[in-house]
């Protein structure tokens, strides 16, 4: 697969290191490995039921360590707008295994 052959609407963001993931409206991931190729990112749901892939991020002393992502929040990020500057993402349905765009909401954390 060839960025061509992406998902209309996908976007890319970078990881530690350079590395390019691609996410779609749908929640879908993809990696780009350094010859070019993009396959799909492996997904799982988390001990909380949120699904999550795994990235290796710098740590303080510019080391690549792996963390956990998760694909709501990036969904959120990139198709979501947030003018009121919210930071909890929200499911409309309360399914968090659902992480369409449409599905998504920004909400606030109230006390």
């Amino acid at each position: 697969m060839t960025v061509a052959d992406l998902p209309k609407g996908a976007k890319c963001f970078k990881g530690a290191f350079l590395s390019t993931h691609y996410i779609t409206p749908e929640g879908n991931v993809y990696f780009m490995y350094k010859s070019g190729e993009i396959r799909p990112k492996p997904t799982r749901a988390n001990k909380y039921g949120h699904i999550v892939f795994t990235s290796r991020v710098r740590s303080y002393k510019n080391i690549s360590v792996p963390r956990e992502v998760r694909v709501a929040r990036m969904v959120a990020l990139y198709f979501l707008p947030n003018p009121h500057r919210l930071n909890v993402i929200g499911f409309k349905d309360g399914d968090k295994t659902n992480c369409k765009a449409d599905n998504l909401q920004w909400r606030a954390v109230w006390a």
